[in-house]
This record gives C-alpha cells, sequence and structure tokens, in this order.
C-alpha cells in the first residue's frame, strides 16, 4: 500500500549551528496543521517516527527534529556536553521557525510535542511563542531534572561532568542551566491548550511532574495510561497517539 504522504528533510541555522528535521507532509493541498516532534534524552528523530506516520494519517504535517548534541549519534553534530534543556529549547524554537518558511505549515496551528527531556523543551517553548503554538502535547515531561541535579551535587558549584546513566557524557551545563529556574512560573505563561499524558507506573519521571504541571497551565488536561511506564509502545503508544489526535482536531477545530 503506498503511503499518502511524502518526506522532506529540512537544516535550521542556530547559534553557528544547523538542527536537523525530517518532516512528514500528508499528499494532496495544504497548508496541514503542523506538529514539531521533541525526541527524549539520548535519542534522535528516528524514536517518533512511529508517531508522525499516526500523525501523519489524520492529516497533520509532523516535523521530527534532531537536537545539537542530544545524543552521538544527531545528525544535527553538537557536543553532548555542551547540550541541556537551554540549548534544547533554542534548537526548537529554530526548527518552528524554519517550518514556518514551509507551504505546507497552517501558521495558524503550530503545535510543538516532546516526550519526557523533550517535553520539558516543549513546555519552556510555548512559554516563550505564546499565542503562536497553538497548542502544546507533553508525554511524561522530565520536570525532574532541576531535582535529579540539587540531589546529585547539592549545590550549583559542584556540578561537574557527568555520564547520566551510562547513556552519554553530559557537561556541567545539563544541570546549571535549569539549577535556579522558576518551572512551573516559567511554562505557566502559555496560556492555550495543553496535553499532558503520563504512564501510573513511570519510575523515572513519576506522575507527580505532570500533576504540577497541570497546576500551573491555565488550560490542561492530564490523562494517565494505566499501567505504561516511562514511553509509551505497542498498544499504549497507539492509545497515546489517538488521545493525542483527537485532543487537537477538538481544541484546534480540525475536521
Amino acid at each position: 500500500m503506498d503511503r499518502l504522504f511524502f518526506e522532506k528533510e529540512i537544516y535550521a541555522d542556530c547559534e553557528g549551528g544547523r538542527v536537523f528535521a525530517l518532516c512528514y507532509v500528508p499528499e494532496g493541498k495544504g497548508p496541514f496543521p503542523t506538529i514539531v516532534l521533541a525526541h527524549g534524552f539520548a535519542g534522535s528523530y528516528r524514536d517518533n517516527l512511529n508517531c508522525a506516520e499516526r500523525y501523519v494519517k489524520e492529516g497533520f504535517a509532523v516535523c521530527s527534529l534532531d537536537f545539537r548534541g542530544g545524543s552521538p549519534e544527531s545528525r544535527s553534530g553538537g557536543d553532548t556536553r555542551r547540550m541541556s534543556v537551554i540549548t534544547e529549547k533554542a534548537d526548537m524554537l529554530a526548527v518552528f521557525e524554519r517550518v514556518l518558511e514551509e507551504d505546507f505549515a497552517d501558521k495558524d496551528r503550530m503545535i510543538l510535542w516532546g516526550e519526557s527531556l523533550g517535553g520539558f523543551v516543549a513546555a519552556l517553548c510555548a512559554a516563550e511563542l505564546k499565542e503562536r503554538a497553538a497548542a502544546a502535547v507533553l508525554f511524561y515531561p522530565a520536570f525532574m531534572v532541576q531535582d535529579e541535579g540539587k540531589r546529585l551535587y547539592g549545590s550549583r558549584e559542584a556540578v561537574d561532568m557527568t555520564n547520566r546513566r551510562d547513556l552519554m557524557e553530559l557537561g556541567p551545563c545539563f544541570y546549571t542551566d535549569v539549577w535556579d529556574l522558576d518551572i512551573y512560573g516559567e511554562i505557566g505563561k502559555y496560556e492555550g491548550p495543553v496535553l499532558l499524558l503520563h504512564g501510573t507506573e513511570d519510575d523515572l519521571v513519576p506522575p507527580v511532574y505532570s500533576r504540577k504541571a497541570l497546576a500551573a497551565y491555565k488550560d490542561a488536561e492530564l490523562t494517565m495510561i494505566e499501567g505504561a511506564g516511562h514511553g509509551f509502545y505497542d498498544k499504549t503508544g497507539e492509545l497515546a497517539d489517538r488521545i493525542t489526535a483527537d485532543f487537537l482536531k477538538r481544541r484546534l477545530n480540525i475536521a
């Protein structure tokens, strides 16, 4: 069966570097509501292409980005030791602006989507973009990074090079960039619709962090996925993506 979408690679210029994204665009006449996808810690743009394929079948254009330094294999290059939520925020904002140059993108229905660390990033981007972002979707957002850093080091001055969960080498900025951030005060500046999804059995990012975010937002919904851990796979992934598509269609008046 032929796919009813085509692929397009794009690059966004950001702080002397380039950020790669792969876009899935529905066949037919646009523009289309467009989702910018952000992967999690040590991931890549490839991680969410299954989500992208589901969303594009629902009529959304989707652009999955690769953070600079987001992993040693990132197509955007970059040094993992210089990566943090703040550098990833700059990357996602750059891709957002770059996507707006594409004819397929509906500039009034641009959506930010992130999982885990990418969820933290997407939330910060939404707070900066405000009404320019039509909605935000946050899968088990990793708002615990700040607490993790303080638990590991005790003081900002003590933070040094680390290898988080034996996945990749990180520089001090990974924790120091968010050390004093008022996370919930900052993300709460976004007043558009927000969908939070979290697994009931997530022991990496406990659900309490999404519940705190729910209280910080003016217009948010939280769906708990029963039995899911940190990550939605197979049937739970299909369920989460169905909930996401239904939410966006309902809140953005998409037929």
